[in-house]
């Protein structure tokens, strides 16, 4: 299972989770009509700017920290780095790598000269997404690796009632549970070379189904 297919499921999971909430999607005729657009009127009035309002830098480095319980630990071997150190490699450093992209995530910019004139935290960027995506699912590895009893999963990786309450507030529904377990059945094995010596395949499960779940519009947006 790789990082591409386990955040497809992300999009499942919101969706699972929006429809659980009475907010299900329901199109009506009129709204699906194309109509023909070129040149400056593709966006009608508006402008070529998206603007995301995700979780805070603040909100996201906790998660790491505190929820997943990878603190200040040193990082397991960092032989799969290709010669990279410290925050430049997130599979072995997610937490010094969030931070290095810190303005990325909607963090705010200080100022030294001027403190006051310090912006607010801004949107998160697209390429924020990626980095989020890069420092979650390494997060997600170390979790299972070097904890006997992961943070998220202490009743098991079958057990998603921990994780979902610490992340979401909620209980899973019945679609979500059955969205994780197929995406843990799914995995039937892994190659062990690109793996840190000693990952098991319930380390992989474990660590697909967090990400997944960390990579969610919900877990973004609801914090």
């Amino acid at each position: 299972m790789n990082l591409k297919a386990v955040k497809a499921l992300t999009l499942s999971l919101s969706l699972v989770g929006l429809v659980g909430c009475g907010q299900g999607y329901t199109p009506s005729p009129e709204d699906n009509v194309a109509t023909p657009h070129g040149g400056g009127d593709v966006f009608d009035a508006n402008g070529d700017d998206t603007v995301y309002r995700t979780a805070s830098y603040e909100v996201l480095r906790y998660t790491l920290r505190e929820v997943l319980g990878l603190m200040d630990t040193l990082p397991p071997s960092t032989a799969l780095c290709l010669g990279a150190v410290g925050g430049a490699c997130p599979l072995a450093n997610p937490v010094p790598y969030l931070a290095l992209n810190a303005t990325q995530m909607g963090a705010p910019a200080y100022t030294a000269d001027d403190p006051l004139a310090t912006q607010v935290p801004g949107p998160i960027t697209s390429g924020g997404f990626k980095v989020w995506s890069l420092a979650s699912s390494s997060a997600c590895g170390r979790m299972m690796r070097e904890q006997a009893a992961p943070a998220l999963f202490p009743q098991g990786i079958s057990n998603y009632d921990h994780m979902y309450n610490v992340l979401l507030g909620r209980a899973p529904t019945a679609g979500e549970v059955e969205i994780l377990n197929n995406l843990q059945a799914s995995i039937t094995s892994f190659d062990a070379a690109k793996k840190p010596a000693g990952v098991t395949l319930d380390h992989v499960k474990g660590a697909a189904v967090c990400s997944a779940v960390l990579g969610s519009l919900e877990f973004l947006t609801v914090n």
